[in-house]
């Protein structure tokens, strides 16, 4: 089977967007929805039987381990996983066509990996992690309604949250419905890429997101460019004449990333212009009838090296959780969960459903899950969710069944939860209260992965993880106290690769909280919402000073000088605050005290954090308030 093949008007401007390269591509009004090329693909896998075994007898043998949670594929393939995100309204679209979301979007996918076979990038492949739907509240929380593509692009992080995390997505296709979001352009750059459904050139705003550009203009210093079929001069300038047409990202005609190690026959390209691959012209009339074709240029166009360039650092954005080599296994149930006291789907013990309520799980040792097709899956050490201590136990969102988790909370970084799983929410992927619902002790805000407790060193809460960019987060206590008091933890930074570590925490006091119920937080102020409320003690491991903040933002005095970045030590902090003054202290030495008066209206207490362009593990521990 074969797809019609579009062109684009390309927009030789190219716009950073969004932590990377961005583009603008107009749309012909005569396009259909996607890039030609050979269609497939992966469509789904597997059903499980109850047992994980796949033979359907429920005798519970479960698979064979070891079990290892990884970005690469058992074929030793970096997994570059992808998600699509979509709105209501295009789910609706893309079902009035006939089609689920997984059919409409599995061939796209497989076609942007076959794309990538013929083009000799064999190091790495897109993995496609299913769809999640948009509802109200994420537009209602992050303060921004579907529209234009470019705004899309922008929100998309915003409204996914932390679900990216709980799906491990490393790349994101924002999907809108043609009514709410047909602007002329689809937008690719950094993690996101943005479309409408009747408008879908995923290879190309994937290329985007890769790091290529479109066509060379004459920089002999750029090679990650497309290559137009007519070639280039000596310049680096697309030649005026000859064949037209261009691979994906320069004129997205022919289904193929540039790269000049691919040299094609008449007789390839009468296969390819065939199968739909290439754009039917008079080849032989340009190239003689012995002539051949590079689609590539050593200088000026050589995307697959882009492409290789920045796979790993794209198939590690976030850590995978779908398993390599099972991900595509699913409980019999659709609407719930089977658990297990064994690795690999073994030793059966019971299932909860969708609206169970699932506690008490701790004698029965359960060491794997399968979830049902419907169903994500919260994970507590903590019987009362969270309740039962300062921080609350450890927590784990689930959107895949999992063969081990003691595998994967070793590939998040985590404590395990293997033999300690207390308690577990079973809920559809919409329910966005059931899938932050924590008890414990904090109240979490994030514009990524939610903040997450461990009991390894104490009490220990990290905010941020290492490698996380462009984003903060905040951890409210749920106390209610009038000054005097001390707020007091261990503060623990790191940055585990060789180049400068990222920006700092706050620790605030006397803040309205429902400030930050709509608020996308951003590294800007290390977390923190200038709304005007509350008063903040800013530990700057970026500008190494200490400064005490008022509500909106604005520095009390004089910042302090100070290398607070501790490099993987337990630091102690403690923030006094008194009604007419805060002091500060750092490893036992008091940094600061400053006047203030204290406006006593709020009393949100708690910590956040926030990363740039450099990044830093944020984590505290053992958190106390004590009244003075």
């Amino acid at each position: 089977m074969t797809r019609s093949i579009f062109n684009l008007i390309i927009v030789p401007t190219i716009l950073s967007l969004v932590a990377g390269c961005g583009d603008k591509d107009a749309q012909q009004s005569d396009t259909t929805d996607a890039t030609g090329g050979e269609t497939g693909g992966e469509t789904g896998g597997e059903t499980g039987d109850g047992d994980g075994d796949g033979d359907g007898d429920g005798d519970g043998d479960g698979i064979e381990g070891p079990f290892v949670y990884s970005e690469f594929d058992d074929d030793g393939m970096l997994m570059i996983d992808t998600l699509v995100v979509l709105t209501e309204q295009a789910v609706q679209e893309i079902e009035g066509r006939g089609q689920t979301p997984q059919e409409f979007f599995s061939w796209r996918i497989g076609d942007l990996n076959q794309a990538m076979q013929r083009s000799l990038i064999d190091s790495s492949r897109v993995r496609p992690l299913g769809f999640h739907v948009l509802v109200e509240q994420d537009y209602e929380r992050v303060g921004a309604w579907p529209a234009d593509t470019v705004d899309n692009i922008g929100n998309a992080l915003a409204w996914l949250s932390s679900y990216r995390s709980t799906y491990g997505a490393d790349k994101i296709l924002m999907v809108a419905s043609t009514a709410e979001s047909q602007s002329g352009a689809a937008w690719g750059g950094g993690d996101v890429s943005s479309y409408w459904v009747e408008f879908l050139p995923i290879n190309h705003e994937f290329g985007h997101c890769m790091g290529g550009g479109h066509c060379n203009d004459g920089d002999p210093d750029s090679y990650n460019f497309g290559f137009p079929l007519s070639g280039y001069d000596d310049m680096g300038v697309p030649n005026g004449s000859g064949l037209t047409g261009g691979t994906m990202m320069c004129g997205n005609s022919a289904n193929f990333f540039s790269n000049p190690e691919v040299t094609l026959t008449l007789a390839d390209i009468t296969g390819y212009v065939e199968q739909g691959v290439m754009p039917a012209q008079d080849y032989g009339a340009v190239l003689g009838p012995d002539g051949t074709l590079t689609l590539g240029d050593d200088q000026y166009a050589n995307m697959a090296q882009t492409w290789r360039d920045n796979e790993t650092a794209a198939a590690t954005a976030t850590f995978t959780s779908k398993y390599p080599g099972y991900g595509d296994t699913f409980y019999e149930k659709d609407n719930c969960v089977g658990f297990y006291g064994e690795e690999g789907y073994g030793g059966f013990l019971y299932e909860y459903c969708v609206g169970d309520t699932a506690e008490g799980l701790g004698a029965d040792n359960v060491s794997s899950v399968m979830l049902g097709r419907n169903v994500h899956l919260n994970l507590y050490t903590d019987a009362e969710y969270g309740a039962g201590s300062t921080c609350g136990g450890i927590l784990q969102r689930l959107a895949y069944s999992s063969p081990s988790l003691e595998a994967l909370s070793t590939h998040r970084g985590m404590e395990s939860i293997t033999g300690q799983v207390q308690a577990a929410l079973i809920y559809p992927p919409f329910d966005r209260d059931a899938h932050k619902y924590f008890s414990g002790g904090f109240d979490f805000y994030a514009s990524g992965d939610l903040p997450f407790c461990s009991s390894i060193d104490g009490e220990s809460l990290t905010l941020m993880r290492d490698s996380t960019y462009w984003s903060g987060s905040a951890a409210f206590r749920k106390v209610s106290m009038d000054p005097p008091y001390t707020i007091s933890f261990d503060y623990f930074s790191k940055h585990y690769v060789e180049e400068p570590h990222g920006d700092g925490i706050v620790v605030f006091f006397a803040k309205d909280q429902s400030a930050y119920d709509g608020e996308v937080l951003t590294n800007a102020n290390l977390g923190f919402v200038a709304d005007g409320t509350g008063y903040g003690v800013e530990f700057n491991t970026w500008t190494n000073s200490v400064a005490v903040r008022d509500g909106d933002y604005n520095v009390i005095g004089t910042a302090v000088g100070a290398n607070t970045y501790t490099d993987g030590a337990w630091i102690p902090v403690e923030v006094t605050v008194h009604t007419d003054s805060v002091t500060a202290a750092f490893d036992g030495v008091d940094l600061l005290t400053e006047a203030a008066t204290i406006d006593t209206t709020f009393d949100g207490i708690g910590v956040s954090a926030g990363n740039g362009y450099y990044t830093s593990e944020v984590t505290i521990r053992n958190f106390a308030i004590t009244s003075l």
